[in-house]
């Protein structure tokens, strides 16, 4: 049976939360097509462990929540200087409809040619927090103590919440050009889910503010891209090198044949 189709943020990394698939194994019938009687013991086992799981995500994979996820990601500032980074993924807190998560880093490695220009970071920390329930992963942009209460308590999302992934396409409900925010979630073939929004204060005028997250089925987040502008004006690309690769101003994803 599957039981999770993607994993927001494996609690034994970063925010690597995604599917995994739990096959209950195969059960020897007898001839009139019933289970032996030590097959019948171990349904009955994984029954019980199913029962267990009953409240936990059905479709992602949260990992240990008692432990820490760390992954090497790349990480690409202004579209020029390159590096590493530890993207790590911690459980927060359950509450009563779905568990908070925290992820991000906080350090870079940049590479010897951004080291010998001397060049400093101007995004030294990241920390994103993730809502993650049954069927959808929630961005949340911040979370005071009450909003906090309220989430874990009673499920109740604040209002600078937005939905970053779920089973299903969502299309961007405004026309090209319109003021506001656009955001839309499109799967793909390879096993990943993109979600992308910009803003547009002026109709017509150029997006601005622009947000990509990549995740991938069965691993998690695998890519995260922030900038001012769709051209890459004070952008912050940080990838999973061993799914994604990039060029100049996109995610690209990499071919089976690259890796």
């Amino acid at each position: 049976m599957n039981r999770a189709f993607l994993s927001l943020i494996p609690v034994v990394l970063v925010l690597s939360l995604f599917t995994a698939s739990v096959s209950a194994g195969s059960l020897s019938d007898t001839a009139d097509g019933a289970p032996t009687g030590d097959t019948a013991a171990t349904a009955a086992s994984d029954a019980a462990s199913t029962e267990d799981f009953a409240d936990e995500p059905e479709w992602i994979e949260v990992g240990n929540v008692s432990g820490n996820r760390h992954q090497t990601f790349s990480f690409c500032e202004d579209l020029l200087w390159n590096g590493t980074l530890r993207w790590d993924t911690t459980f927060d807190a359950a509450g009563t409809n779905g568990n908070l998560y925290k992820a991000g880093y906080s350090f870079l490695n940049f590479d010897k040619e951004a080291r010998d220009r001397g060049i400093e970071s101007r995004f030294k920390e990241l920390e994103l927090t993730f809502w993650v329930t049954e069927k959808e992963i929630y961005l949340i942009d911040s979370l005071t103590d009450q909003e906090k209460e309220l989430l874990l308590e009673e499920g109740t999302l604040p209002e600078n919440s937005t939905l970053v992934c779920c089973p299903s396409d969502v299309s961007d409900s405004l026309q090209q050009g319109e003021v506001g925010r656009h955001q839309s979630i499109e799967h793909h073939t390879d096993g990943t889910v993109w979600y992308r929004s910009y803003s547009v204060a002026y109709k017509d005028f150029e997006p601005r503010n622009v947000l990509s997250l990549v995740w991938k089925q069965g691993e998690g987040l695998i890519g995260y891209k922030k900038s001012r502008t769709p051209a890459g004006a004070d952008c912050l690309q940080v990838w999973n090198p061993e799914y994604l690769d990039r060029d100049v101003v996109e995610f690209v994803t990499v071919s089976d044949s690259e890796k």
